[in-house]
């Protein structure tokens, strides 16, 4: 029995040295010659031949297979093949081996598998051997993408762990720190590079570690009405915080605007187009708003989603996140307004006004409570603007107006009916006003916003900003003036002062026209002149066109464009003649009638009438007159 072991601890010593053999680097082999090849050529038969002892052969019967020493052979180190592997196995188990496996290689990361987005995470790395050998010259390789899309995206790190000897555990930790939308999950590879005593070979044990964030490292939010009105104007804000102690570059906030949006404006002004702002690097704890001004047009009940995101900018296209951290999606209601208002101007309630310059215009502000419930204290303001808009000269009924805003406010406190409006009601507002002078082209806008508490809702009030927009034009007030002199003027006239029947005395007409704020063109002055006043044909100055029409006893002026500005006046002189008769006696007469100016505003586009009854023989207007009976006729 005990030769029997000693056996077969020979057996197993043989093995083991044939592994170390194996495995060593340094063994040298010995070689062994091959045997000469007999390079004798040989006489092959070319064709078949009968051979009697050679066709007897099937005749013969067939020898069992186990009768057969080749077979035996084979049997046989068939069999010591079997018994040696199984002591091998079975020494193996038992005893363990001395060659390196993976399988033997435990690489354990022991730390959170949840991180904020933007924090520090530790990890303890923990290596254990459990071969047979050593493990020379290991390094732990660290590799993970941290999400910002940036050039120092991937990040690599590698740690010495010198020898990890057979049988011992080797600590080491790490720290890593990753970004992404909340929910994103980063895959941390951990390599163990190793070698082997007496080997150059480098060997690799892998281990992916999954690490998801959960919460992004940058917080959005965003604030907005939840219900806004059809084409009024609203703002949102979007606000940013930077939560991770890391900085974080090429930082950038995107928005996505649903169908019907109008942008208008932003604070800050958009780095791109009207939705792309880059906000550069922040620094931990760094805080930024963006306010959006705009409209949105649709139909009450409807709804619009708008979308905001934020992350780091694309290296590949500049206006679009490389990676993105967040985003914020804002649903808002399209309601109805709950006031509709307007303006009335005269009888003219379509909004395009036509005002006079120089005198006070009158206007009606009508409102209606279009909610199926009251309202308390409804407040309806019209702000006031434009260069034709005169502060000073504003009047309003049942209100107040405020200087330092130019607007005009109506509420409970100056008006009770506005206390409480019931459903549906309606009512009239009124103010007046008068236009600036001295400006050209001037315009006066209005607009009304109205703002109440819903009984029985909330006690927030609502307001809707812009319910009625309009723009009144100022027209030019043109100053028209005829003047009749005898004495002074341009022409030197005859006749007796006061008139004589029978005898003619001539006068001069002075015809003046004044423009003011705008342009005008096509502009005339026509005037009649009865039977017995008679046309002298005389025109000064020269440079003006005028003409008489003996038919129908009409002066026309042609004066065509006329400049604006009170400097810019025009005159016509022409020369008349008076005879009275014994039916003209002890009275002032009427010598000239019907004035008229007629001319189109360039800039309102409006028609310009100005109008003088008559131009009587008075001459209390004539400069060069002295006397106190200046146009009643008298007899010879």
């Amino acid at each position: 029995m005990e030769d029997n072991n000693k056996k077969k601890n020979r057996q197993l010593y043989r093995i083991e040295k044939a592994e170390q053999d194996l495995f060593n680097a340094h063994k040298e082999t010995d070689f062994v010659d091959r045997h000469n090849v007999d390079l004798t050529k040989k006489q092959v038969k070319t064709a078949w031949e009968t051979n009697t002892e050679t066709m007897s052969v099937k005749n013969k019967k067939p020898k069992h297979l186990l009768q057969s020493k080749k077979f035996r052979g084979v049997l046989f180190v068939a069999a010591l093949f079997f018994i040696t592997s199984l002591i091998f196995s079975f020494t193996t188990f038992f005893r363990g081996t001395s060659t390196v496996s993976n399988a033997n290689i435990d690489i354990l990361v022991l730390g959170n598998a949840f991180v904020d987005g933007g924090e520090e995470l530790p990890l303890q790395i923990r290596v254990a051997n459990r071969n047979r050998v050593n493990l020379d010259i290991a390094d732990l390789l660290i590799e993970y993408s941290r999400g910002t899309g940036g050039t120092s995206d991937i990040v690599r790190e590698r740690i010495s762990l010198g020898k990890v000897s057979s049988g011992s555990i080797v600590d080491d930790i790490v720290s890593i720190i990753v970004f992404g939308e909340q929910g994103t999950v980063r895959d941390v590879l951990f390599s163990l590079e190793y070698r082997v005593p007496g080997s150059n070979a480098i060997f690799v044990k892998e281990l992916n570690y999954p690490v998801t964030i959960a919460s992004s490292p940058v917080e959005l939010s965003v604030q907005a009405p939840n219900q806004i009105i059809s084409n009024q104007p609203f703002s949102i804000e979007v606000s940013l915080n930077q939560n991770s102690t890391d900085s974080l570059q090429n930082a950038m906030v995107t928005a996505n605007y649903p169908a019907g949006f109008m942008f208008e404006s932003a604070s800050p002004a958009p780095s791109y187009g009207n939705d792309a702002w880059l906000l550069g690097d922040l620094a931990p704890g760094a805080e930024r708003t963006i306010t959006i001004q705009g409209r949105v047009t649709a139909s009450p009940g409807e709804r619009r989603v708008f979308t905001f995101a934020t992350g780091t900018q694309s290296r590949s296209n500049e206006r679009r996140l490389g990676v993105q951290f967040s985003s914020v999606p804002l649903d808002v209601q399209i309601g109805s307004s709950f006031v509709t208002a307007g303006i009335q101007y005269g009888n003219n309630s379509s909004g395009d006004f036509v005002i006079p310059d120089g005198t006070s215009s009158n206007f009606t502000v009508m409102w209606e409570n279009q909610m199926q419930n009251a309202l308390n204290n409804l407040e309806v303001e019209l702000e006031l603007s434009g260069n034709g808009f005169d502060p000073n000269r504003v009047t309003v009924s049942n209100g107040f107006f405020d200087p330092s805003t130019n607007t005009v406010r109506w509420n409970g406190t100056s008006m009770q009916a506005l206390q409480t409006v019931g459903a549906r009601q309606r009512g009239e507002l009124s103010f007046s006003l008068v236009p600036r002078s001295g400006v050209a082209n001037p315009v006066i806008d209005f607009t009304l916003n109205a703002s109440a508490l819903p009984v029985g809702q909330s006690n927030q009030r609502i307001d809707i900003q812009g319910i009625y927009s309009t723009t009144a034009r100022v027209q030019s007030q043109v100053q028209l003036t005829a003047l009749l002199t005898h004495f002074s003027g341009a022409f030197n006239n005859s006749g007796n002062i006061p008139p004589l029947v029978g005898q003619e005395t001539t006068y001069t007409l002075s015809l003046n026209v004044v423009g003011s704020s705008n342009n005008l063109q096509n502009t005339r002055v026509t005037a009649k002149l009865p039977s017995y006043v008679v046309w002298k044909n005389q025109v000064s100055p020269n440079s003006e066109t005028v003409t008489f029409n003996s038919v129908t006893r009409e002066i026309t002026w042609n004066i065509g464009n006329l400049v604006a500005g009170n400097s810019n006046q025009r005159t016509a002189n022409v020369q008349i003649g008076f005879i009275p008769t014994s039916a003209h006696l002890g009275a002032h007469q009427t010598l000239v009638t019907d004035i008229e100016f007629i001319g189109t505003d360039m800039f309102t586009g409006s028609e310009i009438v100005r109008r003088i009854n008559q131009v009587t023989s008075s001459l209390n207007n004539d400069s060069g007159f002295t006397g106190s009976s200046s146009g009643s006729v008298v007899s010879q």
